[in-house]
């Protein structure tokens, strides 16, 4: 058995003891301490390292904000930051690893306030080769090297110095991470901007600046050779000073070129004829704020720099070329004229094609092949009949097309015929015999004129034509010409039919314009006398004489005034108003004597204004001689001579006045007969269109109230003028001359049987019971009774055994012819239909219409007349106008309405209704059942 587990043999014999664990050695936990220790150092190195790297960076961050390095300083700066770190590093482990021991076992002994330095001493005693060899030396050291050994081992156990060594550069740690956690948080844009300028300057990273910039376009392209717009949009505060666009190539110096301001934050710049590919950013003229950099690329493909297009017109245009910039509007060409394209590029060119697409059905696409004239220019010409699209490809010497190939509108103008007018005569007219009148004739075409003819012939006869052809290819012709048909050998009656024609040069096409042609009708001076009779009225008969009287009664009045004034300046201003009445007296004169007499007694009034006029003109010759200065004796007889000369032209004046007054007086007489009339027929009218309107009730049609109030309104006009007319019978008796007693009897009981038969009370019944649905057939009744008592009364009044009513037969001379005709002339204005009441239906007033008996011509309507001028005097009330060659060209419209032939009723578009000619004809298309309809919606013109 092993002596370890043996019993003991005697009892005097103790147990043996475990053996003792081995001391530790002072040279083994002393180099554990100081591996450690280092570990610690070099740890601590590291975190100052780190530190020392930060405070770079905050510097570097610093200058780079102050002075903003560029890549290369910025790379530069990278190395010397890397380097400085890595040196200090080295340096600071360096230091670590040659701290000697013998410093380490004093620090120790320092650490654990040992003044005996037990752990130093035993260093010493471990490491002294010259130290005691004995057996106790050995002994005794190994002794106290083991004590101090386990003194250390039991020190460093209990007070954690080594983890104490590790606490500080952990803490280090610590604060510098959360140093630069709390800057990355707080400027987390500005901590990269600086990382990356420094550690990664080959990335394109603008300077740390408070502004942001935005680059338009995104993608920066540009044709090779072309302009490039380059716009930047700048955020942030308030920019001092003025932007730069930096533009840096290969090999080549940096160029800075200046920005210009299009808003407020907004910045642009243009780079002109790019070539090359480079890089461009937007700084700040100082350099401490920048865009990224941004590359410009080149597109190589051809495209079209400038263009023009040239149109030149057919040769029959005698137009010239015109030339305009290529701006990708619509091209229009004449009708077979060409157009050419003059194309430039920004490439050298091998070829171009052009496609025409003319918009016709079955067209085929037309290939032009450009020329080349110029490295970069090609030319295409193309002959245009026809509007199409035109597509132009180019393609250059490096086989490149273009993008995306021009494309053009061409339309072609076609060559429109010329447009022809006959301006004057414009419409159909009556020419008096002997009077020249103008034509006036104009054309115009688009390229111009080679024929323009004046067209002229006889009712069925073949066209004469006369050219009226100024200077050939004239775009605009005008023409006047004067013509007298009595010297053409026309005779009143005869109608010539006048027109113009015009001719183009277009030799594709026959553009000939023929005009509408005008009937001119030749009528006799008397014929036009009767037409202006038709619109003369008795105020404006009477009118010429008093117009004429009272300014020939003021020239004498101022003769007058003017004697007995002894002050010459008075007499002065009263000589020079006498001159001025005289001149306006010999004026209206001269117009009255050059006036076409219409009336038998104009042509003594004319040739009284004739001899007026000359010794108006020696009363202005003498007022000349007439000195102001003169002897008052001298001043009152040559004003009394002045008036000697006017007194016999006055007098007789005065006669003719007064024998017009009677003659017009004698003549209202038939104006009321007429118009009374002319209502009578009216009232006929009126009992039919009641009769109708009973007969579709009683058929059983269908009828409204609304038709009937319109015939009762119609009706009520009727009433209302009969009763304007019956309210002018006493101022009419009241102005007729003695001669003319027989016709005031007849006059007065015509009056006292119109009182005696109530007709307007009859028509008030009628239309009071038109407002009755089931009333009809009584308005009706009442209707036709106002219309029999009317027409008995105008039978009994205007027929006597056969005879026919003339009260002209109480005048003399031109007076009673004057009345004649004035009578004659307001039958045909009066009454629309019918025979002459003054004729029993015999005689010139026969007929219908205003016609008269075939030999005389009907009524122009709205035919012009040309002939003699006529004043129309203001004698009631309207303004002065005249009938001229001319000036004088109106229409002559008949007059239905039965009112006052001297006042004119209002037109419907006056008076704001619908406006229709409800003349008998066309009134006659109109079905009955479907007139009163009518009538309601369209107001008649002649109501």
């Amino acid at each position: 058995m092993d002596s370890c587990n043996t019993i003991p043999t005697s009892m005097n014999e103790e147990p043996t003891a475990p053996a003792p664990a081995p001391k530790p050695r002072f040279d083994t936990v002393f180099r554990r301490y100081c591996r450690r220790r280092r570990c610690a150092a070099f740890f601590a190195a590291i975190v100052r390292t780190a530190a020392f790297a930060v405070c770079l960076l905050l510097l570097f961050a610093l200058l780079d904000y102050s002075l903003t390095f560029e890549e290369t300083a910025r790379r530069t700066g990278g190395y010397i930051w890397r380097a400085l770190v890595g040196l200090y590093l080295l340096y600071d482990l360096l230091r670590a690893c040659s701290y000697p021991r013998r410093k380490l076992a004093e620090e120790l002994d320092a650490m654990r306030h040992d003044s005996r330095r037990s752990i130093l001493s035993a260093w010493e005693l471990e490491t002294n080769k010259d130290a005691d060899t004995s057996s106790l030396g050995q002994w005794l050291r190994e002794q106290a090297t083991q004590q101090t050994a386990s003194d250390l081992k039991t020190y460093l156990r209990r007070s954690h110095a080594v983890l104490k060594r590790f606490a500080f550069p952990l803490l280090g740690i610590l604060l510098l991470a959360g140093f630069c956690t709390g800057i990355y948080t707080a400027w987390p844009k500005e901590s990269l901007v600086v990382l990356n300028r420094l550690m990664r300057p080959e990335l394109d990273t603008p300077p740390l600046s408070p502004y942001t910039f935005t680059v338009k376009p995104a993608v920066l392209e540009v044709h090779y050779g072309g302009d490039l717009l380059i716009q930047a949009e700048v955020e942030g505060p308030a920019l001092e000073g003025t932007l730069e666009l930096w533009v840096r190539q290969p090999g080549l110096a940096m160029q800075k070129l200046p920005a210009f301001r299009e808003k407020d934050n907004m910045w642009a710049r243009r780079l002109e004829k790019v070539t090359q590919a480079c890089e461009i950013a937007f700084a700040t003229d100082n350099g401490k704020a920048r865009s990224h950099w941004q590359p410009v690329r080149i597109n190589y493909r051809p495209r079209i720099t400038a263009g023009t297009v040239t149109v030149t017109p057919p040769a029959y245009t005698r137009m010239p070329a015109a030339t305009s910039a290529l701006s990708g509007q619509e091209i229009t060409v004449p009708e077979g004229g060409a157009v050419t394209y003059t194309i430039q590029s920004n490439r050298s060119l091998s070829s171009g094609t052009a496609v025409y697409r003319a918009e016709r059905p079955g067209a085929v696409d037309e290939t032009v092949q450009g020329k080349i004239v110029r490295e970069n220019t090609c030319i295409f010409t193309l002959p245009v009949r026809y509007s199409g699209n035109l597509t132009i490809d180019l393609k250059d010497t490096g086989g490149d097309n273009l993008e995306k190939p021009l494309e053009s509108k061409i339309r072609t103008q076609s060559d429109l015929p010329p447009v022809v007018n006959l301006r004057k005569p414009s419409e159909d007219c009556f020419v008096v015999i002997g009077y020249p009148f103008e034509l006036e004739a104009e054309a115009s075409d688009d390229y111009g004129l080679v024929r323009f003819d004046l067209n002229r012939n006889t009712e069925g006869t073949r066209p004469r034509p006369t050219s009226i052809l100024g200077t050939p290819g004239d775009r605009d012709m005008k023409t006047t010409l004067g013509i007298d048909l009595r010297k053409l050998g026309a005779q009143p009656g005869d109608v010539f039919e006048l027109g113009v024609e015009a001719q183009d040069a277009n030799p594709y096409r026959l553009n000939i314009t023929t005009s509408p042609t005008v009937k001119v009708t030749v009528i006799s001076e008397e014929e036009y006398a009767e037409m202006l009779r038709m619109e003369a009225s008795l105020e404006d008969f009477k009118a010429r004489y008093e117009e004429l009287q009272n300014e020939l009664n003021k020239t004498i009045e101022a003769l007058a005034a003017a004697e007995n004034i002894e002050d010459p300046a008075k007499r002065a201003e009263a000589l020079e108003k006498i001159k001025q009445q005289h001149q306006k007296t010999k004026k209206l004169a001269e117009t009255i004597a050059k006036d076409f007499p219409i009336f038998d007694s104009d042509k003594q009034l004319s040739a009284l204004a004739e001899q007026l006029a000359s010794e108006l003109q020696q009363n202005m010759d003498d007022a000349e001689k007439t000195d102001p200065k003169s002897g008052m004796k001298q001043w009152n007889e040559s004003m009394k001579q002045m008036q000697a000369r006017l007194g016999a032209s006055a007098q007789n004046l005065n006669q003719q006045k007064e024998d017009a007054e009677k003659a017009a007086n004698v003549a209202a007489i038939m104006e009321l007969l007429y118009e009374f009339q002319a209502l009578t027929e009216e009232q006929k009218e009126m009992q039919n269109r009641f009769l109708a309107y009973v007969s579709e009730m009683k058929q059983g049609r269908r009828v409204t109230t609304e038709q009937l109030e319109a015939l009762g309104e119609d009706q009520q006009n009727i009433h209302d003028r009969l009763e304007t007319w019956s309210e002018k019978i006493p101022k009419v008796i009241e102005n007729l001359p003695d001669e003319a007693a027989k016709f005031k009897d007849i006059l007065l009981t015509f009056q006292a049987k119109y009182s005696e038969l109530d007709i307007p009370e009859i028509m008030e019944a009628a239309i009071d019971e038109s407002r009755n649905l089931h009333h009809a057939p009584e308005a009706y009744d009442y209707a036709s009774q106002a219309y029999e008592a009317m027409k008995k009364l105008i039978d009994e009044t205007m027929s006597n055994d056969g005879e026919g009513l003339d009260p002209s037969e109480c005048l003399s001379g031109a007076c009673q012819s004057a009345a004649r005709q004035m009578m004659e002339a307001l039958c045909k204005q009066c009454q629309g239909q019918g025979n002459d009441p003054m004729k029993n239906g015999q005689g010139n007033g026969a007929g219908a219409g205003y016609g008269g008996n075939g030999a005389r011509p009907s009524m122009p309507g709205s035919r012009s007349i040309v002939g003699p001028p006529r004043s129309k005097r203001a004698g009631s009330g309207s303004a002065e106008s005249s009938h001229s060659a001319q000036g004088g060209q109106g229409n002559r419209g008949n007059n239905h309405s039965g009112n006052d032939p001297g006042k004119s009723s209002p037109s419907p578009s006056e008076a704001g209704e619908k406006e229709i000619d409800f003349s008998d004809s066309n009134w006659e298309q109109v079905p009955p059942t479907y007139r009163d309809a009518v009538r309601k919606y369209f107001k008649p013109a002649n109501q």
